[in-house]
């Protein structure tokens, strides 16, 4: 069966068969959005179209964690410091280790990525920005996993 799939950083982060409604950054797409546009259309949206067993199911929701789970996950794992996790939940200040990587991106893009960190509202694995950044600490699985972690605190 006809079917897409998003790889970000090299990991596949989205997989959807036509006749399945799928969430990609943000946006739901109807289930028929795979059968009307051609695989040019899709390509051209950035997705790979791929034939995909009917058989297999599915999880198209990709992980998302709240700011606060995002940044209580940094603090629990290490990977910045409790007073940083703080003012980064409180007055959504940048962790310095996380803006130290944002700073290496080149300059429009560093400024978007400085906007989108400092307001986010919650981090999804969707976000393309997400494995960009965070293959620098980690692997792609890694990345995963820290998501799945953080996904489960309250």
């Amino acid at each position: 069966m006809r079917g897409i799939t998003k790889t970000v950083g090299g990991t596949e982060v989205l997989r959807a068969r036509e006749g399945t409604q799928f969430v990609w950054d943000k946006v739901t797409y109807p289930s028929d959005f795979i059968a009307l546009h051609s695989d040019e259309d899709l390509r051209a949206l950035g997705f790979s179209v791929v034939d995909l067993p009917e058989e297999r199911n599915i999880d198209l929701a990709p992980i998302a964690v709240s700011r606060l789970q995002f940044f209580r996950a940094l603090w629990l794992r290490g990977l910045i410091t409790q007073p940083e996790a703080l003012a980064a939940v409180t007055f959504t200040a940048i962790p310095q280790r996380l803006a130290d990587l944002l700073a290496e991106l080149p300059g429009p893009q560093r400024e978007e990525a400085e906007i989108i960190v400092a307001g986010a509202a919650e981090f999804s694995l969707a976000q393309p920005l997400t494995m960009e950044i965070g293959t620098k600490l980690m692997s792609a699985a890694e990345i995963i996993s820290f998501f799945t972690f953080a996904k489960g605190l309250t």
